[in-house]
């Protein structure tokens, strides 16, 4: 990922490596133990954010990428 920025030319300010605080305690989440999100996606040039808007659990909306 981070090589694949290099050649773009863009900033690793950019992007963000995270895990939940869980792993220290249990390996549930799946067998590498971590998830990975993403934010936004570029499609034909233009920026979208991606991001959860359940209609059963609003208080779980999550953020996008604050493009505009």
């Amino acid at each position: 990922m981070l090589q694949a920025m290099k050649e773009n030319n863009q900033s690793t300010e950019n992007l963000t490596f995270g895990m939940g605080g869980g792993l220290l305690q249990k390996v549930d989440r799946d067998m590498m133990g971590f998830a990975m999100k993403a934010s936004a996606i570029c499609i034909n040039g233009s920026w979208y954010d991606i991001f959860k808007n359940p209609r059963t659990g609003p208080e779980k909306r999550s953020k996008g990428a604050a493009l505009r």
